[in-house]
């Protein structure tokens, strides 16, 4: 099998030696737009970021400036790093669109995987989009850090989501590949930056207010991580909002403290949220247009009695203050309606058989 890599930017550029290396350089083949850079490279001249990168002399002949130039047809396995730029929520996807299209004219039989960084939008403006004889558009997110490309390739998750099917489809040319909805990797590739950029922040937020409070950031940073609940899954599935007596209590210490010293609102911003997604779920339950809306417990966790800071009577309170709702606790003797609402609070009621009312489980 033939493999085709359209870009040789910072990821291009890797995953074509990476190639060349598994599945062999005369099997592979690259082009790019820019004349002086495919020069450049079939004479072995890398210009890269990415320490370990050569080229083969098989490598070298197999670049191109265009497709016609490479001089082949059938089946290949094209992967498009092209550069999507982005400015605030605007994607420009000229270079994208193009280097499909192109694909599709000159190597209408193949499977084409997006390696570039794409919104839902995009995905849904693709899928718009005639497929002809392509045996199937997808989206494979890369998750390679600058610096460690070659390396984190060699471990990279095998994850593909199926934008388009062509009508030559084929299964067996994704059995290498373990499926998932494309928009769910479009959110993962940015969630996961997004959260290194969150926890480099806190780290630094953290340290930063340390030595205000002439504490020892490297010791408190050493201590924290010796917590596994502080690096681990552990308060990372989503949920219902954050309650009880520590965690509001000492984030608005912190909040507090941080905002004093430093003058910045990382941790204010967490209760902004956590007081938006409150009042989020009053609508996701207001959207089943409730009579009367009975919650399972009132308490902010599981296996306990504590109604401190609980985000459930945060939400009731909104039901009843902002939707004039009549609000209750559900009781061992308690007569349902049709119209009624059931809330299920910690994703443990069994419902009665016949129970004509509605049931909600907050949470994802």
């Amino acid at each position: 099998m033939r493999y085709l890599v359209v870009g040789l930017g910072h990821v291009g550029l890797p995953l074509y030696h990476h190639l060349g290396l598994k599945k062999g350089a005369k099997n592979v083949f690259a082009i790019d737009k820019n004349l002086e850079k495919v020069e450049a490279l079939r004479k072995g001249l890398i210009e890269s970021r990415e320490p370990g990168i050569s080229l083969s002399e098989p490598q070298m002949k197999n670049i191109s400036q265009d497709l016609n130039s490479l001089g082949f047809d059938g089946f290949v396995e094209i992967h498009i790093c092209v550069d999507v730029s982005i400015k605030g929520e605007v994607y420009d996807t000229i270079n994208l669109m193009d280097a499909i299209d192109d694909c599709k004219v000159n190597l209408p039989e193949s499977l084409i995987l997006i390696r570039s960084t794409i919104s839902p939008e995009i995905i849904s403006q693709l899928r718009g989009n005639e497929i002809g004889n392509f045996q199937c558009l997808a989206f494979k997110p890369e998750f390679l850090r600058e610096g460690l490309a070659l390396k984190d390739l060699v471990n990279e998750p095998d994850y593909v989501g199926i934008i388009v099917e062509g009508a030559n489809f084929e299964e067996n040319h994704l059995e290498d590949y373990s499926t998932y909805t494309p928009e769910s990797l479009s959110v993962l590739k940015v969630a996961n930056n997004a959260w290194r950029a969150t926890k480099v922040s806190f780290a630094n937020m953290l340290a930063t207010l340390c030595e205000k409070l002439n504490a020892d950031p490297k010791e408190v940073s050493d201590l924290f991580l010796l917590d596994t609940l502080n690096i681990s899954e552990a308060y990372l599935k989503p949920g219902a909002p954050y309650g009880g007596y520590c965690l509001p209590k000492e984030t608005e210490i912190l909040a507090a403290q941080e905002k004093a010293l430093i003058g910045s609102e990382m941790l204010a911003q967490v209760k902004f949220f956590n007081d938006t997604f409150i009042k989020y779920w009053a609508e996701k339950i207001m959207e089943h247009s409730p009579e009367r809306v009975i919650f399972t417990s009132f308490s902010f966790k599981s296996g306990v009695e504590d109604l401190r800071n609980s985000p459930y009577l945060a939400i009731a309170d909104i039901l009843r203050k902002d939707f004039g709702m009549t609000v209750s606790q559900a009781s061992a003797r308690q007569a349902y309606h049709r119209g009624d609402v059931i809330v299920d609070v910690h994703g443990d009621y069994l419902p009665e058989q016949n129970n004509p009312a509605e049931l909600i489980r907050i949470g994802f």
